[in-house]
């Protein structure tokens, strides 16, 4: 990421792991990011009928045009890298390193990634992302993560990164306190579903369910959410409490997002497309960008004009320094040199 002039460094982030659940969730975190008027980046994994179903831009795969271009772009850079050692760089490292690029070239808002595989040494790791989202943990890759929940964690748990925030699905009770721990040593913030967010009402409705939501600034009642499944209102908590952390609620502000918003964003969350196959854009938010940076959140008084910003973004900006707004370095040059700047 280095020769590519580190494009991963030019927009905050949350950064998913966990055994269950994972896609989900992330469509939903875009989902209410984009409602807020935020441009968004979502990489996910695995695909089912195209691989540019793997890095979206506001909610939609990125084109076979760009994802093309995007690739046309950092080949040179792959090429210069696999010939310093001794394994090429797998699928999925080149994957990702597109995926970065290509949100910098949008540019986006927030970057919403998930991990391939485990945490510490999945290639999608080099992100410090401001909030980390641990879904539910469970056996998975054990020939790779290790043999039980605690094991699995412990390689997860590299996602958590110093001051951020970790909003932590319900966990075995292993597991769950090897991610306490890491957070303790990197000073994180810790949110956990059952204690400071959760699911408190659920209902079986006409095309999905109604839910009542306990997020991190108080609750989101009447939530109508097009999916099935105690799971999916338990990814929905999960998502709402990673937006909300996003935005700094919880621990410098008491008050709920603006509950028509998050309701409309959940309302309109699909994980199908709309012609029968593959992924889908969960949001109708392509072409919307930020002008006043955040909407309104409303209280429990239902007052309005409490504008929240990205958690502590100054902070996390100060350990980014030097980071460009746009990718740099030999991209912008290897641009110049083909006529396409």
């Amino acid at each position: 990421m280095d020769v590519l002039g580190s494009p991963q460094r030019a927009y905050p982030s949350i950064h998913i792991t966990g055994t269950n659940g994972k896609t989900s969730t992330a469509r939903m975190i875009e989902a209410l990011l984009g409602a807020f008027e935020l441009r968004t980046g979502r990489y996910t994994s695995p695909h089912v009928q195209s691989v540019t179903e793997r890095i979206s831009l506001d909610g939609s795969p990125i084109s076979a045009e760009r994802f093309i271009e995007t690739y046309r772009d950092i080949a040179p850079y792959v090429e210069m890298v696999d010939a310093r050692q001794e394994h090429r760089l797998s699928f999925f490292e080149v994957l990702t390193a597109m995926a970065y690029a290509a949100f910098a070239d949008a540019p986006v808002d927030v970057a919403v990634v998930e991990v391939g595989m485990g945490g510490t040494w999945d290639a999608t790791n080099v992100i410090d992302g401001d909030v980390a989202v641990i879904t539910p943990i469970s056996l998975d890759h054990t020939d790779r993560l290790g043999e039980t929940p605690e094991q699995i964690a412990g390689e997860k748990s590299g996602v958590i990164k110093k001051d951020a925030t970790v909003v932590l699905a319900q966990q075995p009770v292993d597991a769950a306190s090897v991610m306490l721990k890491r957070a303790v040593e990197v000073d994180a913030t810790v949110a956990r579903e059952g204690m400071e967010f959760g699911v408190l009402t659920r209902e079986v409705a006409v095309g999905g369910q109604m839910v009542t939501l306990r997020g991190l600034g108080g609750e989101y009642p009447e939530i109508f959410l097009p999916l099935h499944g105690a799971h999916q209102a338990h990814n929905a908590a999960v998502a709402l409490a990673a937006v909300e952390a996003f935005f700094g609620v919880g621990a410098g502000h008491a008050r709920t997002l603006d509950i028509d918003t998050i309701r409309s964003a959940f309302a309109a969350v699909s994980l199908a497309r709309p012609d029968g196959g593959g992924p889908a854009q969960p949001h109708g938010g392509a072409g919307r960008r930020a002008q006043s940076g955040r909407r309104a959140c409303r209280g429990r008084d239902g007052h309005r004009g409490v504008r929240f910003q990205p958690a502590d973004r100054g902070r996390r900006r100060q350990r980014r320094q030097g980071r460009p707004g746009r990718p740099g370095g030999v991209r912008a040059d290897l641009r110049r040199g083909r006529g396409d700047a």
